[in-house]
This record gives structure tokens, C-alpha cells and sequence, in this order.
């Protein structure tokens, strides 16, 4: 039994994980498809490729996001992003929301895994 228990405890993880399988496909086809702004953008030196319904939520990766979503999907999203990654994806969400009004918010930032975040946001 001792030497099964790291496969269960694997098994067990990933049955635990397995709806971010399908979340971090589903939502990269729907910014992909289904919303109208889809840009890249440099911040930093560093590009973002940011795809924003225009009302209240974004995605923003960088500018080689389908790698990411390859990542993010064969990992089951278990591989989270380093806060320093965190603030920079966060930090070109907010240059991007600044330049398209001075009166927006972010209000919740989730990690997707792979370099991905989806950012709801508020503008007034």
C-alpha cells in the first residue's frame, strides 16, 4: 500500500483539479470567439495580448498565449504564477484599463495557470 500512495494522492489531485481542465480551454475559446477587443500591447518591454469583453472582464497573457493555454490545460492549471508574475500581468491590465478610461478598477484577479489571468474590472 506505501508504495501506491503517491499515485493515489496524484489521482486523488487531479480528479480534485479536473474542472480547471475544461475552465482553461473553455475560457480561452470564449475570449478567443466571443469578445470584441483583442489586442497586444507592450508594457515594460514585455508584450500582453489582452482580450476584453469591454464591459467587466479581461484575459491577459502574453503575446504567445496559446503556448500558455497549452501549458495551463496539460497541467490542469496546477502550476500557479510567482506573485512578481502576478503583479506584472496585473500591473499591464492596469495600463491597458487606464488608456481606456482613467475611472476603472480591477476588482478580482484569477490565476489560470500558465501565465493566463482572467481580471474582472469596473469602469465608471
Amino acid at each position: 500500500m506505501n508504495k501506491y500512495l503517491p499515485l493515489i494522492l496524484l489521482g486523488f489531485g487531479l480528479v480534485q483539479n479536473a474542472n480547471s481542465f475544461p475552465e482553461v480551454l473553455d475560457k480561452a475559446i470564449y475570449y478567443s470567439f466571443d469578445v470584441p477587443i483583442h489586442l497586444d500591447m507592450e508594457v515594460d518591454g514585455k508584450c500582453y495580448g489582452i482580450e476584453d469583453d469591454g464591459k467587466k472582464q479581461m484575459l491577459i497573457t502574453d503575446c504567445g498565449g496559446y503556448l500558455n493555454v497549452i501549458s495551463a490545460t496539460l497541467t490542469f492549471s496546477l502550476l500557479k504564477s510567482l506573485d512578481k508574475t502576478k503583479f506584472r500581468y496585473v500591473n499591464a491590465a492596469k495600463v491597458y484599463l487606464d488608456e481606456k478610461s482613467q475611472k476603472c478598477q480591477i476588482d478580482e484577479t484569477r490565476d489560470l495557470g500558465g501565465r493566463i489571468f482572467e481580471i474582472s474590472y469596473e469602469c465608471l
